[in-house]
């Protein structure tokens, strides 16, 4: 062993993830991890440069001797102010005071004196913030407030990496300067080859990534459309990746929590796959899964922006089979919803639109709203208002809404289909009901002559 070059061994110590274990297998092995050179390129290999100053003061910081801290600088570890400013709040774990006067010095010489009040981070993350209320507010960004933020990113040495001191989030600060300073950050991508997120680690899911955004970021930071385009900038780096499961869970988790924006995301991002068989996935799991639990617009959103009839026909006419008293458990707008979106050919279709009537004799508000949704399923659904419907009107409804469902019926010109056993003539149905209404004058009877061929 004692015939190794010494060079030969600290590429393999530089080259170890955790190197703590092998140090002490020999002597030899020891003094090759107290060298100061085979710590500071340990340190550059393991956390890259952007990052390895950072990951060092934090969790190797009786390693971070003033020796390595000047080799791992002259190896083109990179030192932003903000992380020489994190050296004063307050002094970082055991690193030792002759390591932290070196840094500051560099700082010093880097950057020029500042104020220990001051934070990088707070600053841009106040510039950016203003910008972005100001565009809100205006529709347009301030130029001037731009450039300044562009400028403090580059005397800064500012990067946009996760850190171990970082606050605001990295998330946050991401998809800032991604708005208001996209030039600045593609050229430290592209030409100075910055890994946004830690080299050493797989890169996230798209699930993973916005959990953690919809944890670390406030929901108006960004729009949909430059959230979109952020998702894409990043797919497109490899710091993300995507798979038709990811799609899924963030539904899924979508539909739990809340959050139709991330839907109208989805939408604009340019996946390496169809997302309708995936949507199709979801609207079949939350329509069999009883009972209802979740987000009603979330799945409007879902279904509206990759529409699948014959699977929500289908989930519906399972999820009516397993509810024994053959009732709706779902919201009643999601059933309005739904029974707009179907049409009489399909199975489900006429048994929601006689719980959309069910709803309508039952219920005295929204009654402008049932008219609605009654007009639109009757002019262009190829739905016929029965008498069963009117029946239970007759009986749990009150007088106005029979009037008005009344004067739909004539002004649409459709007649009322006889469907009871007992099928009486339409006259007799609509003479029924006035009479029961009790509170309608004889004069706004309307009387319906019946279509024979849908008798």
């Amino acid at each position: 062993m004692n015939t190794i070059p010494f060079d030969v061994l600290q590429e393999i110590f530089v080259n170890l993830r955790d190197p703590s274990a092998w140090s002490q297998a020999s002597r030899l092995f020891r003094e090759v991890s107290q060298s100061e050179t085979s710590v500071a390129r340990w340190s550059l290999v393991r956390y890259d440069p952007w990052r390895a100053l950072d990951r060092m003061i934090d969790r190797h910081p009786k390693a971070l001797t003033p020796g390595v801290a000047s080799l791992m600088l002259a190896k083109g570890a990179r030192f932003p102010r903000w992380l020489a400013q994190t050296l004063l709040r307050p002094l970082r774990g055991n690193l030792s005071l002759d390591t932290v006067i070196l840094l500051l010095n560099e700082a010093r010489d880097r950057y020029g004196t500042w104020s220990v009040r001051e934070d990088d981070f707070q600053t841009l993350a106040g510039l950016a913030r203003d910008i972005h209320y100001a565009q809100r507010n205006t529709g347009l960004v301030p130029e001037p407030a731009r450039a300044r933020l562009e400028d403090m990113l580059r005397c800064t040495r500012f990067y946009p990496i996760e850190s171990s001191f970082a606050q605001p989030s990295h998330l946050w600060i991401l998809a800032w300067t991604f708005m208001y300073a996209r030039s600045w950050l593609e050229d430290l991508v592209h030409t100075q080859h910055l890994p946004l997120f830690e080299a050493s680690r797989p890169p996230y899911s798209l699930a993973q990534f916005m959990k953690l955004y919809r944890n670390d970021v406030p929901i108006d930071t960004m729009t949909e459309s430059s959230l979109a385009d952020l998702l894409q900038f990043l797919l497109g780096e490899g710091v993300i990746v995507a798979a038709s499961s990811d799609i899924y869970d963030i539904l899924m988790e979508t539909h739990r929590v809340g959050g139709d924006w991330v839907v109208t995301v989805l939408k604009q991002v340019q996946l390496p796959f169809d997302i309708r068989s995936i949507a199709g996935r979801f609207i079949r799991t939350v329509l069999t899964s009883y009972p209802w639990h979740g987000s009603e617009s979330v799945f409007r959103e879902v279904y509206e922006s990759w529409p699948d009839p014959e699977t929500l026909s289908t989930s519906l006419a399972q999820r009516r089979a397993a509810n024994r008293n053959g009732s709706s458990d779902l919201p009643v707008r999601l059933d309005c919803f739904l029974v707009c979106t179907l049409r009489a050919p399909h199975p489900e279709a006429q048994y929601l639109f006689d719980l959309l009537m069910h709803f309508a004799a039952n219920t005295k508000a929204e009654v402008r709203m049932h008219l609605r949704l009654a007009e639109t399923c009757v002019s262009e659904g190829g739905f016929r208002f029965t008498e069963s419907h009117f029946d239970v009107m007759a009986k749990h409804g009150v007088a106005e809404t029979i009037r008005e469902f009344a004067d739909l019926v004539h002004r649409l010109g459709h007649p009322v289909v006889p469907d009871g056993p007992d099928a009486q003539p339409v006259e007799w149905v609509l003479e029924t009901v006035w009479e029961e209404g009790r509170e309608v004058s004889e004069g706004r009877v309307h009387r319906v002559e019946l279509d024979e061929g849908l008798a």
